[in-house]
């Protein structure tokens, strides 16, 4: 019994700390993945400067946001997005 309550104990200290760190990494987390999958479903570069999250006051911004243009285009941006924001 005295292991069973040892690893449950365990356990819960490693989902909390897994909790914790994604917390406090949201915003890199989100333009990792912005800049990721959003090339991969492009086919173009996608770069983001800042992402912002405040989920306790449901707030998220995203600032330069720019979308590669495909080769044989002369701009280097098909689309550029100084900031977005929004607040529920």
């Amino acid at each position: 019994m005295k292991k069973l309550v040892i690893s449950v104990v365990g356990l819960l200290i490693v989902v909390t700390a897994g909790l914790v760190f994604v917390w406090s990494n949201l915003d890199g987390i989100v333009k990792d993945a912005i800049q990721t999958y959003g090339s991969e479903a492009t086919k173009t570069q996608v770069s983001v400067e800042d992402v912002t999250l405040k989920l306790e006051s449901g707030y998220a911004s995203i600032r330069g946001l720019n979308v590669g243009n495909p080769s044989g285009f002369s701009d280097p941006n098909i689309f550029e997005l100084g900031e977005i924001s929004v607040k529920a």
